[in-house]
């Protein structure tokens, strides 16, 4: 290890003592302590032309969704590559790396440093059913309340890609923010923790404080209250000192990451299209490959899927039912409202599909969001003819709660869209367009609602289709995808609620689908 990873642990276990006596606590007794946990896996991004190296931890939201700490990646492209570990061996590796920053992330103070990963192979305890982490909330205060003790969980990173890693557990006592803030130095950002070691713990080795602690799981009461906020490259302060992101300040966020899932669950982002045949039709999911080539959007490409039933609204709803993968949801003629389960590939005739309400008839416009209501489960809105708006919140089973009627005056409005948080606020917005073709932000308030119109853009009367499809692109921002009555294809950035240029993937080809989602 290097010399300056060795300073004094007995220095940093002097100060952790004394202010956790001063809050009067203890460390947690041995039956009291938790296993490792079974979700928290260790991982590695590289580039594979040299450069800079991290060793992370993360934890696991879904099969292929794992939260992490925004600088534990080296970039985005196909040179950028991911090493996962678990149990200390390497399990799996991913190329052209695929990951979302929140928004809120300062880099600097480490406020909100929380990223989500899309893995490209599930880990071992998803493919040996290990589960994942309950989220603390507020109701969960106690947990951790100044002078509370809880563990800290991390794999232990070593010094170049390929080395062992070593499962860390250190026991550690919750700091009050004036405390907080007289062993950092400076006021912790809002909606973070802090600990030092707990009085009586083990005297950590300051090494396993450095590479394998940024995205580390603090757990009390058998559930998760924080994510380290260690700088990926930097270690803990000598005081031993640790910074956490609160999970109970970002639960809907890190929930609705952990459900934001695709037809191809490996995927950041994608679109739904239908392309009728006289038997019934096709529907494909098109995404943007990591040579930045658009796909699967042609049924000639392989990537569509027969339908004996006439549907006339498709959409990619997100993990509804919680089993990992993403749901399609489908209205028939009559409105008779189906539900078909991931994963979303082969024949849908032979998939299982579930009933789960009439009276869609009447929507002249519906659309799935990540999480309007504020759960951290996928929703979904609709309008209907008098303008009204109305959310089916999810119930995190497969299902749809009752309407709520949520807004009015929406009528004039020609296309309304919306998945996840456009605004960069990290909340679900949605967007709509005039007859003028003037783009307009409906930014959400993360509790079912939302407030007025903000002016997006102008000049968007030429296409005929624009859909809020996800990270389509893999850039880490969301995106728009839009189609032109002559067939082209465009794709749009949105970033803090500003719209980029297009980005044509097409000239055309597009207007042979009926509908896209």
């Amino acid at each position: 290890m290097p010399a300056k990873w060795r300073r004094s642990g007995a220095v940093a276990f002097a100060v952790g003592a004394m202010l956790a006596g001063i809050a009067g606590v203890g460390a947690q007794p041995a039956s009291a302590q938790p296993a490792f946990p079974s979700w928290l896996v260790g991982f590695e991004t590289e580039h594979g032309l040299g450069g800079p190296f991290r060793a992370c931890s993360a934890i696991e939201l879904s099969k292929v969704r794992e939260l992490t700490s925004p600088d534990c990646f080296t970039g985005r492209t196909a040179g950028d590559y991911s090493t996962w570990y678990h149990g200390g061996t390497p399990d799996w590796g991913a190329d052209t790396v695929r990951y979302e920053t929140h928004p809120q992330y300062n880099a600097a103070t480490r406020q909100t440093a929380l990223a989500v990963t899309v893995a490209s192979n599930p880990p071992v305890s998803y493919t040996t059913g290990n589960g994942r982490p309950v989220l603390a909330t507020t109701a969960d205060a106690a947990l951790y309340s100044p002078g509370a003790t809880a563990t800290f969980y991390s794999w232990s990173g070593p010094t170049e890609e390929g080395v062992q890693r070593t499962a860390h557990t250190e026991q550690v006592a919750i700091l009050s923010t004036a405390t907080c803030t007289s062993v950092l130095g400076h006021t912790p950002p809002a909606g973070s923790l802090c600990t030092l070691p707990a009085k009586g713990a083990p005297v950590p080795d300051h090494a396993d404080q450095c590479l394998g602690d940024a995205g580390g799981a603090l757990m009390s009461g058998g559930k998760l209250i924080g994510v380290s906020a260690t700088p990926s490259t930097g270690c803990v302060a000598a005081s031993g000192v640790r910074l956490y992101v609160n999970v109970t300040a970002y639960h809907s966020v890190i929930g609705a990451w952990g459900h934001d899932v695709y037809a191809d669950p490996w995927d950041s982002g994608s679109v739904t299209a239908q392309q009728p045949w006289s038997g019934g039709g096709f529907v494909s999911f098109c995404d943007i490959d990591g040579g930045g080539h658009l796909i699967g959007c042609q049924e000639n490409g392989g990537a569509a899927d027969f339908f004996d039933v006439q549907y006339n609204w498709l959409t990619q709803a997100g993990d509804l039912d919680g089993d990992g993968y993403g749901d399609l949801l489908a209205r028939t003629p009559g409105g008779a409202l189906y539900r078909y389960s991931g994963p979303l590939s082969g024949d849908f005739d032979t998939q299982r599909h579930t009933w789960l309400a009439n009276g869609f008839g009447g929507y002249n416009a519906i659309f799935a969001s990540t999480d309007f209501s504020g759960d951290g489960i996928p929703d979904v809105l609709a309008r209907d003819a008098a303008g009204d708006l109305w959310l089916y919140r999810g119930t995190g089973k497969g299902g749809l709660q009752p309407r709520v009627h949520i807004g009015v005056g929406l009528r004039g409005y020609n296309l309304i869209t919306g998945r996840g948080d456009l605004s960069g606020d990290g909340l679900a917005d949605f967007i709509a367009r005039d007859s003028a073709g003037t783009l307009w932000l409906f930014k959400g308030n993360g509790k079912g609602s939302y407030a007025g119109r903000v002016k997006l853009a102008t000049g968007y009367a030429g296409y005929n289709r624009i859909v809020a499809s996800g990270d389509i692109d893999h850039d880490g921002h969301p995106d728009l995808f839009a189609t032109t009555p002559a067939g082209g294809a465009a794709v749009i950035n949105v970033t803090n609620g500003t719209l980029s240029h297009p980005k044509w993937y097409a000239s055309g080809g597009y207007q042979v689908f009926t509908h896209i989602n």
